[in-house]
């Protein structure tokens, strides 16, 4: 990288950054409460309690990708003009994955811990949804994984 290269680099990050630094002062005056949360796996958020009843929205994630019983988190979100806004505390444990490819198990009293953060019954039966819908995909792939083969292969002698 030549000297000019590097140069238009810095301005180009200095410029970035200045539009995120507004952009954080905006959701900041929107929120008072704003905080910043770093998750795991380096996740950035800004999140208030103000929000915690307006949640429009959610993401769900593993916590970790190698565990076979990894934690699944529910990160509720306001969409706002300047970016999203999660809910405070911003994640929640509710489940786990499941033992079925990709399926997830609901943790017990996951819907009162998300009702005692505020959040919106809507959102709570979304995820519900998605546990029911698991639930009956691993039971498919159970029976599945249970029936005849037509066409086995000659075994190996």
């Amino acid at each position: 990288m030549t000297p000019a290269e590097h140069a238009a680099k810095l301005r180009k990050d200095a410029e970035e950054n200045a539009a995120e630094a507004a952009r954080i002062e905006q959701l900041a005056k929107d929120f008072p409460d704003l905080r910043r949360h770093v998750g795991r796996w380096n996740k950035i958020v800004y999140c208030s309690k103000t929000v915690n009843t307006k949640v429009t929205d959610f993401e769900t994630r593993y916590n970790c990708g190698c565990c076979s019983d990894s934690p699944l988190e529910f990160w509720a979100y306001l969409e706002t003009p300047h970016g999203r806004v999660y809910s405070d505390p911003p994640s929640f444990f509710i489940g786990e994955k499941g033992h079925f490819y990709g399926t997830a198990v609901a943790k017990a009293g996951w819907k009162d811990q998300l009702r005692n953060a505020g959040i919106p019954e809507a959102l709570i039966e979304r995820m519900a949804t998605r546990f029911d819908y698991d639930k009956e995909r691993a039971r498919d792939l159970l029976d599945a994984s249970y029936e005849e083969v037509s066409d086995p292969p000659d075994p190996i002698l």
